[in-house]
């Protein structure tokens, strides 16, 4: 989770994160709870949740295609 500047810390910054599976367990447990009343980071994971899920299955060589290096000049 992010620290908000005061110690504490908030969750609406690891919608991502929980997403790529990166959170401690801890984390995912503070996560979750906060997402059942978050309708900005519901909405995040919605949105966020198929294009994780489709990225997670690409080998490097597939990200390299996609993102072709320019002919030297």
């Amino acid at each position: 989770m992010t620290n908000n500047g005061e110690g504490s810390r908030s969750a609406c910054h690891d919608c991502g994160l929980y997403l790529l599976g990166a959170l401690s367990p801890d984390a995912v447990v503070a996560f979750e709870a906060h997402l059942t009343d978050c309708c900005d980071c519901q909405d995040e994971c919605e949105t966020l949740g198929p294009i994780v899920s489709a990225m997670i299955g690409l080998s490097p060589a597939d990200v390299e295609d996609m993102h072709p290096h320019p002919e030297p000049l």
